[in-house]
């Protein structure tokens, strides 16, 4: 995993609402987050950020050396939050 990305604590993962209850298989491999700020070169000019988040099933496996999965399910999801300049 390279020195970007964050790695969601698994406290805050598995943690439930108040009062309800949860009938999923808690997470055991937490999911790993990226944001870059992002600008565009058109008219009118747009800041912002592109956020991706990567989730695995509990079942996945890593490479040691290099944090690729080998095995299990992944999702990915990128959100891109923009204002103008």
């Amino acid at each position: 995993m390279g020195n970007s990305a964050i790695v969601v604590p698994k406290a805050y993962v598995n943690k439930k609402p108040t009062g309800t209850t949860v009938d999923a298989t808690p997470l055991e491999i937490e999911p790993r987050c990226l944001i870059q700020k992002i600008a565009t070169t058109s008219t009118p000019s747009l800041t912002g950020y592109l956020i991706t988040a990567r989730g695995f099933a509990n079942n996945a496996r890593f490479e040691t050396s290099t944090g690729i999965a080998t095995q299990g399910a992944e999702a990915w999801l990128q959100s891109v939050l923009t204002r103008d300049k």
